[in-house]
């Protein structure tokens, strides 16, 4: 007998048309999310490699700055090159403050630096940092950067004591063109080529305009109408870079002075005017009658010499280093012993014939220049050094991490 042929039931042919559908929908759903995923994966990789790019800049921009200052002329360490507006890779002889344009690539001796759309990096250097044909002003641990960056969101500011910012500024947004054409530029006022207008390449982020010369600036969250990465230097790291060249260089200036007579000079009287001017027409000069002071533009004495000639470079003057350094010799290593001084200075229990301390940015309410030295340094046990009595005021400690104060014996 044969036998009967059964026909697929409608609910099985149902049934598994429903399966199907399903796996569509799950391979599209998977599909959406390996996409997002890799898009997602795509973006962060470019701001990582901006990241990268915009470190390597800022080591440059500092290494740069902190070797600046010869013997002779206007150099002097910490100042910052113009940026470079007409896009040939080298400063500007001169900038307004906080002056938005390209890296200056060729002026740091580095290879252009391009974000990862291929656009060469901004910048923009704070005031008080410039050189010193555009800012005239001393440029010592009593500088301070101005730069305004707020948080994303733009409610609170992120560090209002900014020296310089970079940007990335990612591929064109909207309306951007970057092409060689001259338009009137929003950042500056005038008719320059698109190529070179700050408004072309950066964008706002709640109502902060990162195209706006010396700011504020933001660092906004990435969306469809903002695409800068920014990184920036603040002015605790910087003055203390400075800081450190600063010492290092007096301290050579000392071994130097040593080394031709046998002593060391003697330091600025604390109190003394020219220690304390608003220009570098006065001499901070070396008094006899003291051991712990400030470091002296001049070294002559009746008893000891003036610096050799070239030595001390013209920038110690007139950026009023004499103000900012704390400088104490034991009376073994003077060509006198002054009344109230230890033979020797002490760090922390170690026997030293000279210290230098670097006071670090200026903080709080306190005003410089000071004939308080607690308005220089933070720890109370080196503190004394101006108004004590030897041996308490010969003895200083080794600053704590949360100091700004650094101690170089010699």
């Amino acid at each position: 007998m044969r036998a009967l042929s059964r026909k697929p039931s409608p609910v099985r042919h149902r049934g598994a048309a429903l399966l199907i559908l399903l796996a569509l929908i799950g391979l599209g759903a998977i599909a959406m999310l390996v996409g997002r995923l890799n898009s997602s994966d795509f973006a962060n990789q470019h701001a990582r490699a901006n990241q990268t790019s915009l470190a390597e800049v800022q080591d440059a921009i500092v290494a740069w700055s902190m070797q600046r200052g010869r013997d002779t002329g206007p150099e002097r360490p910490g100042e910052l090159p113009c940026p470079d507006t007409n896009n040939d890779g080298f400063e500007e002889g001169s900038c307004t403050a906080g002056r938005l344009g390209r890296v200056p690539w060729r002026t740091l001796g580095i290879p252009e630096p391009r974000d990862s759309s291929g656009e060469t990096l901004w910048y923009a250097p704070a005031g008080a940092m410039r050189k010193r044909n555009s800012n005239a002003s001393p440029l010592n641990s009593n500088s301070r950067g101005n730069i305004v960056v707020y948080v994303a969101g733009g409610v609170s500011i992120l560090r209002n004591d900014v020296v310089f910012v970079l940007f990335a500024p990612g591929p064109p947004l909207a309306a951007q063109r970057r092409e060689a054409s001259t338009v009137t530029c929003a950042t500056t006022g005038t008719t320059i080529a698109r190529s070179n207008c700050a408004a072309n390449y950066l964008e706002v982020a709640d109502s902060i305009d990162n195209a706006t010369n010396n700011g504020p600036f933001i660092a906004g969250m990435r969306s469809d109408t903002f695409n800068d990465q920014l990184r920036f230097v603040t002015t605790d790291s910087f003055i203390g870079r400075m800081e450190h060249r600063v010492a290092l260089e007096a301290k050579a200036l000392l071994k130097k002075y040593d080394s031709a007579n046998g002593y060391l000079p003697f330091p600025a009287n604390y109190v003394d005017p020219g220690c304390r001017d608003a220009s570098y027409l006065t001499n901070c000069s070396s008094d006899m009658s003291v051991c712990r002071g400030r470091f002296p533009d001049s070294a002559t004495t009746v008893l000891t010499p003036d610096w050799a000639v070239l030595e001390r470079p013209d920038w110690f003057s007139y950026n009023l280093w004499g103000d900012s350094i704390y400088y104490a010799v034991g009376s073994a290593k003077l060509a006198s012993a002054p009344a109230n001084c230890s033979a020797k200075q002490s760090v922390s229990g170690t026997q030293h014939d000279a210290v230098l301390a670097m006071a670090g940015p200026l903080s709080g309410t306190g005003v410089r220049p000071s004939i308080n030295l607690s308005d220089y340094l933070e720890d109370a046990e080196n503190r004394d050094g101006w108004t004590g009595s030897a041996p308490d005021a010969d003895r200083l400690v080794n600053p704590t991490s949360a100091s700004n104060d650094r101690l170089y014996p010699y």
